[in-house]
């Protein structure tokens, strides 16, 4: 019995692994006045929670965010010039 309910288990776990599929969300953002600060960005959940923070630089005026490991879904990004 305890064979059968191990393995029941570990199949369910592989099943799950193979259909939670993580994706990788980039995000580019343009228009910044200069290249000084840094940006803080988080990734939500329709409800507000938070799911990834980052900070990144400023390059040309541009800022590059990749988030990876994402769960299909949808998201808001907040972004904040520092």
């Amino acid at each position: 019995m305890k064979t059968a309910l191990i393995f029941a288990l570990l199949l369910i776990s592989f099943w799950n692994a193979a259909n939670s599929q993580n994706h990788t969300l980039t995000v580019n953002v343009a228009g910044f006045k200069n290249d000084k600060g840094q940006v803080l960005v988080s990734l939500q959940t329709p409800d507000k929670k938070m799911v990834i923070g980052q900070k990144v630089t400023i390059k040309n005026q541009k800022a590059q965010i990749v988030f990876e490991n994402v769960l299909k879904g949808k998201y808001s990004v907040r972004l904040f010039h520092d």
